[in-house]
């Protein structure tokens, strides 16, 4: 008997040693271990990993301790997009794996790391009851300035079987800030030798009374510039993705977005006729060399090179105006003959400005897999810590102030003020070369929070800066923002794929690299006949889901 009692004592100790090694299930105390919170997170572009990240994530742990008696280890990991998608499906069904959260954009995009999770049942934490506990300041900014729920909504997953879950948390971001740069010496070499009727003054946004370039003109340039030019290779140089952003206006299309077809039903980007005059110039640009036919596949090291180089004149790569102002920064540096501008959204040729295409204000969202051990309540804690006092959120964005970053002055465009930040004096040069603190705890990235501007910027890049995210219109042709596709019943999921598969292998890729002599219009008519005809109980399907989702939310925000 005692040799018997001895064996279960000796069990229960090793199963409490255990126990105490494993995860705090958020519970870190001034007398319990940290909670580690291991978040999966996309690296944005230009993000380099700095030299104090350690000093600031411990700045963060012990003022989060200090301010709610709760001790938290952050173990952030960065992934570029591609990377994020695999990290995840690996790991995701590991139970050795330790994953407490996961962000990157929101998209049907099959790229996007979290929607198929977040559109699954039981794979996620539903967070509402969350929020509602640990989350008050997540939800006021969530809800500030959300005009028509669109923010809200968005974290809203619809199910087959009817009923919606709140599985995201949303980020809340600009929804203005797109833009292109143009070789303004290019086209004044061309302007001066008469192989193009209009001046880069005209359309320079640095200038007074400047003025949208006509697609008809900015096509004129791209031609001008491939016949005329020494050693260009392709004049305008992008990824497809961010030809649609910069270009999507001028054709009244989106290539990613649920839209109505021509029949007014909801369905994918490709039925819409609009959608074809885009993707159209995009194979005649890919064909005749003026984009870059393999422009998917080209690496950013490639394309800035051969912007550097004087190789491209338009230059549309992650088009953001911050990540833009980079790109000429280094283009300075590396040619200093060359001359660049930033300009305003083009006109259509019937004399509208539609803008560059809008940025969805939850462009990323976050998800928590719900996971034996998982720390879902601590994360939602952390994020709603960040959120009650700008100095967390600063904290957590810009590094320490005062050895980081500083306030800057103020900036004042067009009657309207603007807060700023800068490098402390003395350290300007070394912290642009090697940024100190890459701002990866700041995990969900909140404007109503705190949107200070770069106080480095001379005074011409924050004119860009304001204009294109506040300035340029925005268009949008998604015609229900913040409204997701379920996840494919099983009855469906073949004719998905051959709607999805058929668009991308026979048409959409062969828009891309300019293949072929039969034009889009063709290839899509085709397309969109023998999915109608094949795939029609799915493309229903699609239209009462959308049908239905905008009843569900009528509802819900009805007060």
């Amino acid at each position: 008997m005692k040799k018997i009692l001895s064996l279960i004592l000796c069990i229960v100790c090793v199963s409490l040693l255990f126990s105490a090694c494993g995860k705090n299930k958020g519970n870190g105390g001034s007398d319990g271990e940290a909670t580690k919170l291991t978040i999966y997170k996309a690296r944005s572009s230009g993000m380099v990993d700095g030299k104090d990240e350690e000093k600031v994530r411990k700045a963060i742990e012990d003022k989060f301790y200090k301010d709610t008696g709760e001790k938290i280890s952050l173990d952030v990991k960065l992934y570029t997009d591609d990377e994020l998608t695999t990290k995840v499906d690996t790991n995701w069904a590991k139970r050795s794996s330790d994953i407490d959260a996961v962000i990157h954009y929101t998209s049907e995009d099959s790229g996007s790391a979290i929607k198929k999770y977040a559109a699954s049942p039981e794979t996620v934490y539903e967070v509402s009851s969350l929020l509602n506990q640990y989350g008050e300041n997540i939800w006021k900014y969530i809800r500030q300035d959300d005009e028509g729920h669109v923010v809200e909504r968005s974290a809203y997953m619809p199910y087959t079987d009817g009923t919606y879950s709140m599985n995201l948390i949303p980020g809340v971001e600009l929804g203005q800030g797109y833009a292109m740069v143009v070789r303004k010496d290019m086209m004044r070499e061309l302007y001066n030798a008469g192989h193009i009727s209009f001046s880069p003054e005209e359309f320079d946004v640095s200038n007074d009374n400047y003025r949208s370039m006509t697609f008809s003109e900015f096509n004129t340039f791209l031609y001008a510039c491939k016949n005329h030019i020494e050693n260009i290779r392709y004049p305008l140089s992008g990824y497809p993705w961010d030809l649609n952003r910069v270009l999507g206006g001028v054709f009244s299309a989106d290539l990613y977005s649920i839209q109505k077809d021509d029949n007014g039903n909801y369905a994918p980007a490709q039925f819409a006729s609009e959608t074809a005059d885009l993707l159209n110039q995009m194979w005649t640009w890919a064909k005749e060399g003026v984009w870059e036919s393999e422009s998917a596949s080209m690496t950013d090291s490639i394309r800035n090179a051969n912007f550097f180089a004087g190789y491209s004149a338009v230059y549309c790569s992650y088009p953001q105006i911050d990540n833009l102002i980079s790109i000429m920064r280094m283009f300075s540096n590396a040619n200093t003959s060359g001359e660049l501008m930033v300009i305003a959204p083009l006109e259509t040729d019937e004399g509208d400005v539609n803008g560059y295409m809008a940025i969805p204000r939850a462009f990323s969202g976050l998800i928590l897999p719900d996971r034996e051990n998982s720390d879902a309540e601590m994360v939602v804690k952390y994020i709603n810590w960040m959120y009650s006092d700008v100095e967390n959120y600063e904290l957590a964005k810009y590094g320490i102030k005062g050895e980081h970053w500083n306030d800057g002055d103020d900036y004042v465009f067009n009657g309207k003020t603007y807060k700023t930040w800068v490098y402390p004096d003395g350290k300007e040069d070394e912290f642009n070369a090697n940024p100190p603190y890459s701002g990866k705890y700041c995990i969900l990235p909140n404007i109503n929070v705190c949107n200070k501007v770069r106080g480095d910027y001379n005074t011409q890049e924050k004119g860009w800066y304001v204009l294109a995210t506040q300035e340029f219109p925005a268009f949008s042709c998604d015609t229900e923002p913040g409204v997701w596709m379920p996840e494919i019943p099983r009855e469906y999921k073949t004719m998905y794929n051959s709607i999805d598969g058929n668009y991308v292998e026979h048409v959409r890729s062969v828009a891309w690299a300019g293949l072929g002599n039969d034009s889009v219009y063709t290839l899509l008519e085709k397309y969109i006949s023998d999915s109608r005809r094949d795939n029609g109980p799915y493309l229903t399907y699609i239209d009462q889901s959308i049908k239905n989702s905008l009843a569900y939310f009528d509802n819900l925000f009805k007060d």
